[in-house]
C-alpha cells in the first residue's frame, strides 16, 4: 500500500514538472531568440551593445513607432482601423518644422501648431466615422491621401532641416531628465501589461497572480519615483474594467490610469484571462529638482480602524488599493496591522488603520466616519469585502 501510494505521489509530482516544462517552453523560446539576435549582431559589430546605441538608437526608434502604435491600439481596441496615422504624422511634422524654420517662430510654436494639426485630422476620422456613418477603413483612408498629399504641398517636396540656430529642439528629443535615457524615449507612455502570474508555479505548488491591484502598484511606484505626490480615485476609462479601474492624479491633473482590463478586450486581443494593464503619462510628470522635506503639518491626524472580512484568495495589497479608492484626498496612509485567518469558510480578516487629514482644520468624528465608510463600500464593491461584526 505505502509502495503504491510513494509511486501515485512520484507520478503526480512528474506531471506537474512536465507540465510547468511545456508551458515555460514559449517563453524561454521568444528570450533565448531575442538573446541569439542581439548576440549575432554583437560579435558582428561589437559596438552594437553599447549603451549608446541602445538608448539611442533601438530605444530611439521605437519611440517613434511606439508613439504610432499607442494610439492605434486604442483604435484597434474599439473594432476599428485607421490607415492614416502615419501620413498624419508625417503632416504634423512638416507644419512643425514650416512654423519653426520659415515663420521663424520657436519650436514650442511649432510643436503647439502641429498637435493642432493632429487633433483636426482625427476630428476629421471621428466626423466622418461617427457622424456620416462611413467605414472606418474607407474615411482613414481618404485621411491618409489627404494628409499625405497636404504633406507634399507643404514641404515644397523638400526635407525640412533645423539648423544649429534653432535653440532647444534637439533637448526635447534628444536631452536627458534621467542620465542616460533620452527624452524621446520618456516622451512615450510608459505603459505594460501584465498578466498571469507574479510568481510563477512551479512543481512545488501554484504561483500568485497579478491583479488591477498591483497593476496600480506599479503606476504608483514611478510617480513616487520622480518626488511627485498623488492623488488615487476610481475611474471607468476604456479599455479597463470599469469598477477595477483607477486614475491617479498629480496637481490635480490625470497622470495615470491602471486597473484591469475589460473582458471584451482581453477576449478580442486574444490576453490571459483578467489581464491587468497600466499607462503613465511620463512627459506630464514633473520631475523634483530636490528631495522633498517631510511636511510639517499644523492638524492633528485623525484615525480609524476598520477590520474586513475577504476570501483568502484576495491579497491585503488589493484590499488596500481598494480602501484607497473610496477614502478620498484627505487619506493620509493604510497600516495592515492585524490578519486573522482562522475565520473559516475560506475567509480571512484584514485589519487596517486609516489616517485622515485636512491641512486646514481638523477633522469631526462625522467626516471621517462618512471617509471610512466610503473606504469600506470601495472595498465591498471591488474585493467583495465586508466588516468583521
Amino acid at each position: 500500500m505505502s509502495e503504491a501510494t510513494n509511486a501515485g505521489t512520484k507520478s503526480e509530482g512528474s506531471s506537474k514538472v512536465a507540465a510547468f516544462i511545456r508551458r515555460e517552453i514559449g517563453r524561454v523560446t521568444a528570450l533565448a531568440s531575442l538573446l541569439v539576435i542581439f548576440t549575432f549582431f554583437t560579435i558582428m559589430r561589437p559596438v552594437f551593445a553599447s549603451w549608446a546605441n541602445v538608448s539611442g538608437g533601438i530605444l530611439m526608434s521605437t519611440t517613434v513607432i511606439g508613439l504610432m502604435a499607442i494610439g492605434v491600439t486604442f483604435v484597434i481596441i474599439t473594432g476599428g482601423i485607421d490607415l492614416s496615422v502615419g501620413t498624419s504624422m508625417a503632416l504634423v511634422g512638416v507644419i512643425t518644422g514650416k512654423t519653426v524654420m520659415a515663420m521663424n517662430l520657436n519650436v514650442w510654436s511649432g510643436i503647439l501648431l502641429g498637435l493642432i494639426v493632429g487633433t483636426l485630422l482625427g476630428a476629421i476620422n471621428g466626423i466622418l466615422i461617427t457622424v456620416l456613418k462611413l467605414p472606418p477603413f474607407i474615411a482613414t483612408l481618404a485621411t491618409m491621401k489627404g494628409a499625405q498629399g497636404l504633406a507634399l504641398i507643404t514641404s515644397d517636396l523638400k526635407p525640412i532641416l533645423f539648423t544649429t540656430d534653432v535653440k532647444g529642439w534637439d533637448s526635447i528629443a534628444q536631452g536627458n531628465l534621467i542620465p542616460k535615457i533620452p527624452n524621446g524615449v520618456l516622451i512615450l507612455f510608459v505603459g505594460a501589461v501584465v498578466a498571469g502570474e507574479k510568481e510563477l508555479s512551479d512543481w512545488q505548488g501554484s504561483g500568485n497572480k497579478f491583479t488591477w491591484s498591483d497593476a496600480i502598484a506599479k503606476a504608483v511606484e514611478i510617480i513616487e519615483a520622480t518626488g511627485n505626490s498623488f492623488e488615487i480615485s476610481a475611474s471607468d476609462l476604456a479599455p479597463w474594467h470599469p469598477g477595477r479601474c483607477a486614475e491617479i492624479k498629480v496637481d490635480g491633473k490625470v497622470i495615470a490610469h491602471a486597473g484591469e482590463l475589460h473582458p471584451r478586450v482581453v477576449s478580442d486581443l486574444d490576453l490571459p484571462e483578467r489581464s491587468c494593464a497600466f499607462a503613465v503619462i511620463i512627459s506630464e510628470l514633473p520631475f523634483a529638482s530636490t528631495v522633498k522635506a517631510p511636511k510639517i503639518w499644523s492638524m492633528p491626524a485623525t484615525v480609524q480602524d476598520v477590520a474586513l472580512v475577504v476570501p483568502k484568495d484576495v491579497g491585503a495589497s488589493q484590499v488596500e488599493s481598494a480602501l484607497r479608492i473610496g477614502a478620498g484626498s484627505l487619506l493620509e496612509s493604510i497600516t495592515l496591522f492585524d490578519r486573522y485567518d482562522q475565520i473559516g469558510d475560506g475567509k480571512v480578516s484584514l485589519a487596517f488603520t486609516l489616517s485622515f487629514r485636512a491641512s486646514d482644520r481638523t477633522l469631526t468624528a462625522d467626516e471621517v466616519a462618512a471617509y471610512r465608510d466610503q473606504a469600506v463600500a470601495s472595498a465591498g464593491k471591488l474585493c467583495g469585502a465586508t466588516l468583521r461584526g
